[in-house]
């Protein structure tokens, strides 16, 4: 797991036009560079935060998500105007992400068309796999890779998101406040982990409920099923 061996990271967060590094582009990207202290009560560092202009029209499903639309990025700067300039923030720090492998890729891809060094010799550690395989331990379930992280803060007793849309220095900073719960886990003595342990497996085993398809829905599956066995008379 390693979480207590990781030295000096940097935690990252992207908000992107969409789910391809190839197509899609950035359109903020936030960086906490920190260090995991398992006795610290808060995660201290310094922050990095950039609105660029992507360059594309932003998706209606994309700013849904992170609540900008393209009057919000007109007058900003491209990503290759930062690009020098992020990339030294993040320096030969371990990368440090919520599905890390996301945001990784979004930035070399970004990196590279600035023609700006990509991040492929920075080693990345996951906090949604680690949140994953620490619920495997204590709890002895698997939980599915696909946990989000409203999900893993609720679990791991960490404050939800504040705003109601995606925001990358909020999600990069919670991001670094649950990589510390996982290096307490990591390093701490049970003893002193107990009642965050008990926490996990309350919280854990609380299953979301199933959202019920709305009825106009279901009438028009059941429609279609009585007009399929009419046909087969």
């Amino acid at each position: 797991m390693e979480w207590d061996q990781l030295g000096p990271v940097a935690v990252v967060d992207v908000e992107t036009t969409g789910l391809d590094p190839k197509s899609d582009r950035i359109i903020s990207v936030a960086i906490v560079q920190t260090e995991f202290d398992p006795t610290a009560e808060k995660v201290s560092g310094v922050t990095m935060t950039m609105v660029v202009n992507p360059c594309m029209s932003i998706p209606r499903e994309a700013s849904r998500i992170n609540g900008f639309a393209n009057r919000h990025v007109a007058e900003k700067p491209t990503f290759a105007d930062v690009a020098e300039e992020v990339r030294e923030f993040i320096g030969d720090r371990h990368l440090v992400g919520h599905n890390v492998s996301f945001d990784k890729q979004f930035l070399s891809a970004e990196f590279k068309r600035a023609g700006v060094k990509t991040l492929h010799r920075n080693r990345s550690y996951c906090t949604m796999y680690g949140a994953c395989d620490w619920l495997a331990e204590i709890t002895g379930w698997w939980q599915s890779r696909g946990l989000s992280l409203e999900r893993a803060l609720a679990i791991y007793g960490l404050p939800p998101r504040k705003r109601k849309v995606h925001d990358a220095l909020e999600d990069a900073k919670l991001t670094a406040a649950l990589g510390a719960r996982l290096c307490q886990l990591e390093t701490l003595p049970k003893s002193r982990t107990a009642s965050l342990r008990r926490h996990i497996e309350d919280h854990a085993s609380t299953r979301q409920p199933r959202q019920r398809k709305p009825f106009y829905r279901r009438f028009w599956f059941w429609v279609l099923i009585l007009l399929i066995v009419i046909w087969l008379l």
